[in-house]
């Protein structure tokens, strides 16, 4: 099932628009830091300066121990990632690789939560 919903998706789903915004916004680090900025600035707005730093620390720390968790995970279940049966049949956007994507054994849970 996983291998025909990743095709699906991969194959149905296809925007040139929507494919080039979110491989710009996925392979640039410097993204991430101008957003945690607007979230915290957002936070301290609505919350108070201790509040919302707080709010935002309590979000990084549960994103980051969840993150750990999944990585945890992975290793104790060992799941192929569909790519990796399927990287012949999927549409590449943004890379020049031509081979099977990540890490052979990394695909359970995806940690995209």
């Amino acid at each position: 099932m996983d291998e025909r919903l990743l095709l699906w998706i991969n194959q149905g789903w296809a925007n040139p628009l929507l494919d080039g915004l979110f491989w710009w916004v996925s392979q640039r680090l410097w993204f991430s830091l101008p957003l945690a900025a607007l979230l915290l600035g957002d936070g301290v707005r609505r919350c108070g300066w201790k509040a919302g730093v707080r709010v935002f620390l309590t979000v990084a720390v549960t994103v980051a121990v969840g993150d750990v968790i999944g990585n945890l995970l992975k290793g104790w279940f060992a799941e192929p990632r569909p790519c990796l049966i399927l990287h012949e049949q999927l549409r590449r956007v943004g890379s020049t690789v031509s081979g099977p994507c990540g890490a052979e054994l990394s695909g359970m849970p995806s940690n995209h939560a």
